[in-house]
């Protein structure tokens, strides 16, 4: 399991980066959250790791499957998809989780 936190890592906070930039925090939560559920389907499952597949067709099956991405989200996914690192979503999304939490924690009460 070290391992696969090791992998969703520098995704999650990549993730995390853009999402501060872009003032999307909820947005890319939910993005996350809906990618992984496709990339966790037995039948988007069984497509990763198909060497008869272009990277591009598995982009369009995911995005399809969690319609609205953004062009950053899409970019990131594509990013994820290029590296091997679909399986890895899952623990990506819950990694980012752990990010807003703890960035929510440590602002300032008003």
């Amino acid at each position: 399991m070290a391992e696969l936190r090791t992998i969703a890592r520098p995704y999650a906070e990549a993730a995390f980066g853009l999402a501060q930039d872009e003032k999307a925090l909820a947005g890319w939560s939910d993005a996350l959250t809906r990618m992984a559920r496709v990339v966790a389907t037995p039948e988007v499952a069984a497509l990763i790791g198909n060497p008869v597949l272009p990277i591009t067709k598995l982009v369009d099956v995911i995005s399809a499957g969690a319609p609205g991405l953004s062009k950053s989200q899409l970019g990131l996914l594509t990013l994820i998809a290029e590296n091997e690192r679909l399986p890895a979503l899952g623990e990506i999304s819950a990694m980012y989780e752990s990010l807003c939490n703890a960035a929510r924690r440590s602002l300032p009460l008003r």
